[in-house]
């Protein structure tokens, strides 16, 4: 329950979202706690995030923003994760 807490009471906006797609760019997909970390260090308004937390946004913002003809970033995430 901790973790969904976070996205309930404090909201992402715009500048979050930017934030956290530039530090998945920045870490990659397999470095969650780096992620959250450069997130707490960068935002003014999400404080107590976690790695679960910025995995789930960025799954959430990677569904509402990819095509579903785009396979190609779902593969490359795919094997981002076997390494």
């Amino acid at each position: 329950m901790a973790n969904n807490w976070v996205t309930e009471t404090e909201t992402w906006g715009t500048w979050e979202e930017l934030l956290l797609a530039c530090a998945v760019n920045r870490h990659g997909t397999n470095k969650w706690d780096s992620v959250a970390m450069e997130m707490q260090n960068r935002s003014s308004t999400l404080h107590l995030l976690t790695a679960q937390n910025c995995k789930q946004k960025y799954h959430d913002l990677k569904r509402r923003f990819t095509s579903k003809d785009d396979k190609t970033s779902e593969r490359e995430d795919e094997s981002e994760n076997e390494r």
